[in-house]
Parts: structure tokens; C-alpha cells; sequence
């Protein structure tokens, strides 16, 4: 499903006008984005956690030129799903 889709939804769900919807889906991912830069984690309980973590820097291998590389450390955002978001889907 992309973004378009998602506001569609959310405006048919809700009766919203679609620039109301899209207003509204750019407002919470642009608060989750600061959440996520100011804490480094925000929680949603019966969905999950999101959570940034660090990679440590680490040799790898590149097969096309048989080298050996170092990929240098860097942070990613961690998703952990819930117990109820888990249970809904496995059912």
C-alpha cells in the first residue's frame, strides 16, 4: 500500500477530506520522526516499538572484486511488534 492509499483510507474512514487526511498523515510521521530523533524511541501500545539502534562497524566481503571492506558504523530504526499486533496477525 503506498502513502496516497493509506490517506484515501484514512479519509474514508474518518470523512475526511483527503488534504485534511494527508495534513494529518504528514503531522504524526513528522512527530514520530522528531520522537524518534529527540528520545530514540516512541511506543504505541497494541501496535509496537520503534527504536533506533546503533551497527557496529564490521568487515564484509565483496565478491565482484574480492576485496575485503570495512563498512562503517552506523544507526537504523528497530520495529518490534506488539503482543496484540502479533496475535491479530497470526490468527
Amino acid at each position: 500500500m503506498t502513502k496516497t492509499e493509506l490517506i484515501t483510507r484514512i479519509s474514508n474512514e474518518l470523512g475526511l477530506t483527503k488534504k485534511e487526511a494527508e495534513k494529518n498523515f504528514n503531522g504524526i510521521f513528522s512527530v514520530i520522526k522528531d520522537v524518534l530523533l529527540e528520545d530514540g524511541t516512541i511506543q504505541i501500545n497494541g501496535f509496537g516499538a520503534f527504536s533506533i539502534k546503533e551497527r557496529s562497524a564490521r568487515n564484509c566481503y565483496n565478491f565482484r572484486t574480492k576485496e575485503s571492506m570495512l563498512v562503517p558504523a552506523f544507526k537504523t530504526i528497530s520495529f518490534k511488534q506488539s503482543r496484540t499486533l502479533k496475535d491479530l496477525i497470526n490468527e
